[in-house]
């Protein structure tokens, strides 16, 4: 049975190396069109997220230190009048961050939105990768 078939042995395809050249090829079209400008945009994005993640911690510190002073006037407070003043008190805190929230985050995602649609390297990065998924295809078909 030897004599006759042999699977593993001398393939005169290695579709293993095949992959690797157009692993290569993609990777190095990829940082040869400039990864640069991705890079910076990445950053400009996040330079944008930042300061709106610190606000928002910031403000979630200030709703739990609101939250406990309330707490602590309704353990001491006796008079139906001044508990509902420290309810509305907590409510208004609490309704003015809930609205720096939601101002922060949509001026964040225009900023970001803005970033990206200035991205003049973007088509050049998809024809890059078109190419090689067309050189990977070719070579495929040649294998098979």
């Amino acid at each position: 049975m030897s004599d006759t078939y042999k699977p593993f042995e001398t393939v005169p395809f290695s579709f293993a190396a095949k992959q690797q050249k157009v692993a290569a090829g993609f990777f190095g079209s990829l940082f040869n069109s400039g990864v640069g400008p991705l890079l910076k945009m990445q950053a400009d994005m996040l330079g944008v997220i930042e300061p709106v993640a610190t606000a928002w911690q910031h403000r979630r510190h200030e709703a739990l230190v609101d939250t406990q002073g309330l707490i602590n006037n309704l353990r001491t407070v006796s008079e139906p009048a001044d508990i509902l003043k420290a309810q509305q008190e907590w409510s208004a805190g609490a309704f003015r961050r809930l609205t720096d929230d939601f101002t922060d985050c949509q001026t964040a995602a225009q900023k970001v939105l803005g970033i990206a649609t200035q991205a003049s390297f973007l088509p050049q990065l998809v024809e890059n990768a078109q190419s090689v998924a067309s050189q990977a295809a070719a070579a495929t078909r040649a294998a098979g």
